[in-house]
């Protein structure tokens, strides 16, 4: 069985596996050159059917690791293209008059982004650009074109599926276990709770409301760095972080959201976050905003799982927690008394 793996998205790679081994992996920013490149991975997949063409020839199925990707993003390419200004700006003259009630048109106002040849994909042959299934169906169309096989091989998988499987099998654990996601978007989704129990996997919970990824999203950016890239650079800063200087700021986050029961709810109707965080937070110091948002985010996961240990009963726990474009898989069991 050979399977070729595809991410579109951020970071772009192609992954070769044989009888459910992986036997090369390629990232596109690689041979471009250009940190965290988005779009089809051309260059990617023509180094691995360079080095693999045997198992090319015979490709039984394309797993393409995101149901739904944005226009706008690919028209973009907005990670791998936008600086600490750039996300500035598109705060400014997107964000903050959209959750006004206006509706600016994100390609207009971010114009000098705008270059639909760069991911490959042909862009300019989509009639709706808000239409995500259309999309979805041009990017299966051209993969199965470029790779020279049938459409049915091709299967998209969704973000958080992906997320879940790989912190499982990435993990030492292959026995029962409770497997958790969070990261700032895909799919719809920021979280989900899944059990796998005698090999079978299921989702039992799923939500675009856990957002504690977004929330370091912004901090960083509140920060000054990067987003999508530097809040491991936060995470590193907040153990610097006296406590009596995390105090205060802690409490900015713990009334805005809060752990009940298996869900993350907001206390208050935030319509914007960098908005928010920046104005509540103004006078504190970096360092203790740094440690109160990562004491926030340890706090707040660590009474989620607790909840969910509680509820199914199991104590083997796989957690895939994303920050940005770095992943971190956690594998551990709880101990009952």
């Amino acid at each position: 069985m050979i399977v070729l793996g595809l991410h579109d998205n951020h970071s772009a790679s192609a992954t070769l596996l044989v009888n459910g081994e992986v036997v090369a992996v390629a990232q596109e920013e690689r041979f471009t050159r250009i940190k965290m490149d988005s779009g089809f991975p051309k260059n990617a997949i023509d180094a691995l059917k360079e080095e693999y063409p045997h198992e090319f020839k015979n490709i039984d199925q394309v797993a393409v690791g995101c149901e739904y990707q944005s226009y706008a993003d690919l028209a973009t390419k907005r990670y791998p293209n936008f600086k600490i200004r750039d996300f500035l700006v598109e705060e400014k003259n997107f964000w903050l008059p959209k959750m006004a009630g206006k509706n600016p048109d994100y390609l207009k106002v971010m114009s000098d982004y705008v270059d639909i040849s760069k991911c490959h994909y042909p862009l300019d042959q989509i009639k709706n650009i808000n239409d995500t299934s259309e999309l979805r169906e041009l990017r299966k169309s051209f993969i199965s074109s470029y790779l020279d096989i049938p459409e049915g091989k091709i299967e998209f998988v969704d973000h958080h599926t992906c997320h879940a499987h790989h912190a499982y099998y990435s993990s030492p654990i292959r026995s029962n276990a409770l497997i958790f996601t969070i990261d700032g978007w895909g799919d719809h989704t920021n979280a989900t709770v899944s059990t796998i129990e005698k090999g079978n996997f299921n989702c039992v919970y799923r939500t675009e409301d856990f957002n504690l990824g977004r929330i370091y999203h912004f901090i960083t950016l509140l920060l000054g760095m990067q987003p999508e890239q530097h809040e491991y650079k936060v995470m590193g800063l907040a153990a610097y972080a006296k406590e009596h200087y995390i105090e205060e700021p802690l409490k900015v986050f713990e009334k805005a959201y809060s752990i009940e029961g298996l869900e993350f709810k907001s206390l208050l109707n935030i319509q914007n976050h960098y908005q928010y965080f920046k104005e509540n937070l103004e006078g504190y110091r970096f360092d203790a905003i740094a440690g109160a948002v990562q004491r926030f985010a340890e706090k707040t996961l660590c009474a989620w799982v607790s909840n969910w240990v509680s509820k199914t009963g199991l104590s083997n726990i796989v957690l895939n927690v994303l920050s940005g474009c770095y992943s971190r898989t956690l594998a551990f069991s709880f101990v009952f008394n």
